[in-house]
């Protein structure tokens, strides 16, 4: 047995190695019917239980009335995380519509990766408490 630590071989990434895997796409990605062409109504599908249950505690008849402080809190944050996967789902359908067949080929946003940019820059304004 060697005294001197094992050093692993340090080797470039392939390109075979990013090919794509074979498995199914993410939901907002399949190709849709003529009836619903972005996916609209099984996301819409995703929301709807949520939904009811708001609308249920507002109404004052939520499944666990004891709870429903707290169930706010969760409720509010799936409300938000629907509403950014929407919004998200959207803005990536546009942006990649006119792309090329060969993703390699497509061209890098800049005004996009501005606005990235400063919607990650906003994110400590939006935590500090002053």
């Amino acid at each position: 047995m060697s005294s001197t630590p094992r050093r692993r071989r340090r080797t470039r990434a392939r390109p075979e190695q990013f090919a794509p895997v074979d498995r199914d796409p993410p939901s907002w990605s399949r190709k849709r019917g003529a009836d619903d062409p972005h996916g609209r109504v099984e996301r819409d599908a995703e929301n709807e239980e949520n939904l009811a249950t708001a609308r249920a505690y507002l109404e004052g008849r939520g499944p666990f009335p004891e709870r429903a402080a707290l169930n706010q809190l969760g409720g509010r944050f799936l409300t938000e995380l629907y509403a950014t996967v929407a919004r998200w789902v959207v803005w990536a359908e546009d942006m990649v519509t006119d792309w090329p067949d060969d993703v390699r080929e497509a061209p890098f946003d800049t005004i996009a990766g501005h606005e990235s940019v400063e919607r990650a820059e906003s994110i400590a304004a939006v935590l500090e408490r002053g």
